[in-house]
């Protein structure tokens, strides 16, 4: 019988997420194993919505082999410590993707000579004088990343024989809208643009090239920009980023030696690691280098757009229906023909639904399965229960597809859940993400009617 491999992410539209789990399906694929992901549409840094952790309390320990933490998916210490205590009351080894914790098998990424060496190499081979940093969060207590990517510039602009100054340091928290923010304080420091813009993350590195772009300074005749990550911005962006890449199919192949070490009782640590690899690339005026991960082919692009058509006609059709008569009654009696062909949707019965708001556990009660008949296309409704795993198991388990299953939840309180199944995993994580909300938000409206 094939090994289960559980994951825990939240988010799983994130490049992040994306990456890891299309390795490991890779590297699960290799080695006869299956893989289910435990996501939430929040990662918990505001710690509200607690409704949506209750996919990561009803995890059936028995049928897996083993369990994996994707570290910065999941913000909330609490959270993970239960996921780690769970597993180990039922026997699961955890292994820690991306940072070290004595209480797991951890695999852990090194960068820090790879990343200087890049940013050095760049000042030098360029001529730099003058740069900026944009790190990630500035909170070096929570965030050591940050303060060792900080590190990092401040090497290897002393090794090229130039000053480190803080005040040439600022914060983007390694999303799109803080990085905006940072560049129009960039903008009004000084006039001058430095001849580099270094970047603790490529999100944060095409943000400043579209930014540069739209005030008519090119990258790299103008100006030089770097990233960090070398997830898909810096493969797909124009130009291409030049970025320290992570060796992310080492990480995922990690997984499973350990697991077989494991099983084997021979396994002699808990800490392994893996590296990471420059990317000079066209932001500092490389050639751009070939990448061996194949991009998206135009059929592919063409039928990924046209599926995220239809979710969002589905979507659509939700808050139409759902803002006409906003009740609990509604919502179920249209669920059953909204749910997207390669989704299952397994909710509390109608009647229970009607007094969650007095905290009623629904996940430990028989769930109502809703699904698409695959011989017939249309809507059908069986029994499920959580513990089982996934609705259909013993398909699932013949065939080759990843799970992600999210929860489906309203502020503090949990209804169901949704699966979804299929192989490309870049369509996944985002049809995932986006049905999970379309459903959390009618089913939002309902309950704030029905209280």
């Amino acid at each position: 019988m094939k090994k289960i491999i559980g994951v825990c992410l939240t988010q799983a539209n994130s490049e992040l997420s994306r990456e890891f789990v299309r390795n490991l399906y890779a590297s699960a694929k290799k080695n006869d194993s299956k893989i289910i992901i435990y996501n939430s549409v929040v990662d918990f840094t505001d710690n509200r919505y607690l409704g949506a952790k209750y996919v990561y309390y009803s995890i059936p320990y028995d049928k897996l082999s083993a369990l994996v933490i994707l570290h910065e998916t999941i913000f909330d210490s609490t959270l993970i410590d239960k996921i780690i205590r769970d597993a180990k009351e039922n026997n699961v080894p955890v292994i820690m993707a991306r940072k070290y914790d004595p209480r797991c098998y951890s695999i852990i990424g090194e960068y820090e000579d790879t990343y200087t060496d890049l940013l050095k190499t760049v000042i030098k081979e360029r001529n730099i004088k003058t740069t900026c940093y944009i790190a990630g969060r500035n909170t070096p207590e929570v965030d050591y990343d940050s303060k060792l990517r900080i590190q990092c510039y401040k090497n290897a602009l002393e090794d090229s024989g130039l000053e480190f100054s803080l005040d040439n340091v600022e914060f983007g928290s390694y999303w799109e809208y803080p990085t905006r923010k940072t560049f129009n304080k960039l903008m009004k420091k000084s006039p001058d643009m430095p001849d580099a813009i270094f970047c603790a993350n490529d999100i944060m590195a095409q943000t400043i090239i579209n930014l540069l772009n739209l005030k008519g300074i090119n990258v790299p005749d103008d100006i030089y920009v770097t990233g960090f990550d070398g997830l898909e911005c810096y493969r797909c962006s124009s130009p291409n980023i030049t970025t320290c890449k992570e060796e992310m199919d080492v990480l995922c192949d990690t997984i499973f030696d350990i697991i077989e070490k494991h099983e084997e009782n021979t396994i002699e640590s808990n800490a392994f690691y893996y590296g990471y690899k420059p990317i000079f690339s066209e932001t500092c005026g490389y050639e751009n280098e070939q990448v061996k991960e194949s991009l998206l082919s135009g059929k592919e692009v063409f039928s990924t757009i046209r599926y995220n058509y239809a979710g969002e006609e589905i979507a659509q059709r939700w808050i139409d229906k759902i803002l006409n008569n906003p009740t609990i009654d509604e919502f179920y009696k249209f669920l059953p023909e909204y749910v997207m062909q390669g989704f299952s949707v397994a909710m509390a019965p109608c009647e229970v639904a009607r007094i969650i708001n007095k905290r009623y556990h629904t996940l430990d009660e028989k769930l109502i399965v809703y699904s698409t008949d695959n011989t017939t296309n249309q809507p059908r409704a069986d029994k499920f229960l959580a513990k089982d795993l996934v609705p259909d198991f013993d398909e699932w388990m013949k065939d080759d597809t990843v799970c992600f299953v999210t929860g489906l939840f309203v502020d503090d309180l949990c209804y169901g859940q949704i699966y979804e199944k299929g192989v490309i995993i870049d369509r996944l994580g985002y049809s995932t993400q986006r049905h999970a909300y379309t459903i959390i938000n009618a089913l939002k409206a309902c309950v704030i009617k029905d209280i």
